[in-house]
């Protein structure tokens, strides 16, 4: 089963959504655990409410610049965190790290560095996750299994 539910439309099916919640009661071990991410890309401000309005508070986008358009001037309810789903480019840090809860897709020592350099110009701890290439294929993203460590 996919950790993303992608919307459709601007407006999450409750029939999926509330299938998708009967098995992660029925099937995880730890339930309370599982977070649901309602990934907006491409799809209007609304559909964030929409998530919202479901009791979806994770927010999975993939491009910076569209995330800014989208939740300029717009009111996000408080519990609600934004996620860097996507490929960070290094010049779209600053703004990335601003935006965003998580960043998902830290892929490089480069990015994790320049991650780190604009969060302590906000005085920010921001949260990331390695993408980790455990093919080791060159035309893919990610830290190789040999420098993870790194």
């Amino acid at each position: 089963m996919s950790p993303f539910i992608p919307l459709a439309e601007t407006k999450i099916n409750t029939k999926n959504l509330n299938q998708i919640k009967l098995n992660i009661s029925k099937y995880s071990p730890h339930p309370e655990k599982v977070k649901i991410i309602a990934v907006t890309k491409t799809f209007s401000f609304s559909a964030i409410q929409s998530a919202e309005k479901e009791k979806i508070f994770n927010i999975g986008e993939s491009k910076v610049q569209e995330t800014k358009n989208k939740i300029n001037n717009q009111t996000i309810n408080t519990n609600t965190k934004l996620h860097l789903i996507g490929h960070l480019q290094s010049n779209k840090t600053n703004l990335a790290v601003k935006i965003y809860n998580v960043i998902q897709s830290a892929d490089s020592i480069k990015i994790l560095n320049k991650i780190n350099t604009s969060a302590q110009k906000i005085n920010k701890k921001q949260k990331v996750f390695l993408q980790l290439n455990i093919s080791n294929n060159p035309t893919q993203k990610g830290f190789t299994v040999d420098n993870i460590i790194e």
